[in-house]
């Protein structure tokens, strides 16, 4: 909401007219429609022409999912459900090196280090028993992802992370997972969801909002913001008129205590 910047000395610099605006000002760089891919449904791509009548099928799509075979096998069996419906293609890691479309999302076993841990977890309406090292951080991710799968230790230490994903990867620390309890439905919709968030979008995909016409350029200044000192002088002036109030206190305390030693 633009109006909740409207104040003066303010400019709005992005591509379409803010509206609504009565005293910061803007630039506007404009922006026709573009055609191009804006979405993909299984292994077609669906393509918006602006100028031709709107949404068409396009031509094929080549996506492709890396694989680790080191994963747990009801994980690995996980990923392929996920990647056929939505007509990606698996590749293992080994793989990697052929030719192929575009690689979308890196689905790999992480040994972690230290000491292997069974575990019972409970993770979105499932349970399972599992067992692994658990994670390390890792210098790329630079701080970034979800920890999606973690676990708290008995032995009062950070809880370990046993499912971490970035975007375009996820790391498992599990070599171990059996299969799950209760509904498996939960299962195949917690993973479902959680390769649906990190996996790449297909090269050349940009949404339909993205891709409409903007309106043309436009720019305005914005009203003069009001007068003010240099950078700190309003500061100096409290300053000083504590120190004066502080003066005068000390002076009224010095009467007080002579006052006192009089009596």
């Amino acid at each position: 909401d633009w109006r909740l910047h409207d104040r003066p000395g303010t400019m709005i610099v992005t591509d379409g007219i803010p509206e609504g605006l009565a005293r910061a000002g803007y630039a506007a760089s404009g922006g026709r429609a573009v055609h191009g891919t804006i979405a993909i449904e299984g292994a077609d791509r669906i393509e918006w022409d602006p100028s031709g009548g709107g949404v068409v099928l396009g031509g094929a799509s080549e996506l492709r999912m890396a694989l680790d075979p080191a994963l747990p096998e009801v994980v690995r069996r996980m990923a392929r459900v996920w990647a056929e419906t939505r007509a990606i293609e698996v590749a293992s890691t080994e793989e990697l090196g052929g030719s192929g479309g575009a690689l979308v999302l890196r689905l790999e076993a992480d040994p972690g280090r230290g000491e292997r841990v069974d575990y019972e977890l409970h993770h979105e309406g499932w349970s399972a028993r599992g067992g692994g090292r658990g994670l390390l951080p890792r210098a790329d991710e630079c701080g970034s992802g979800e920890n999606w799968l973690v676990v708290d230790v008995d032995s009062g230490d950070q809880p370990t992370v046993l499912v971490r994903a970035t975007p375009g990867r996820i790391r498992v620390g599990l070599d171990a997972l059996e299969e799950p309890g209760g509904d498996p439905a939960r299962f195949a919709l917690s993973w479902g969801r959680l390769f649906d968030r990190h996996s790449y979008p297909p090269p050349g995909v940009v949404s339909l909002a993205e891709r409409e016409d903007v309106g043309p350029s436009g720019f305005r200044e914005p009203d003069e913001a009001p007068l003010v000192g240099p950078p700190g002088e309003e500061a100096r002036l409290v300053a000083g008129e504590i120190d004066a109030w502080l003066a005068g206190l000390a002076g009224v305390l010095a009467l007080v205590a002579v006052s006192v030693r009089r009596s």
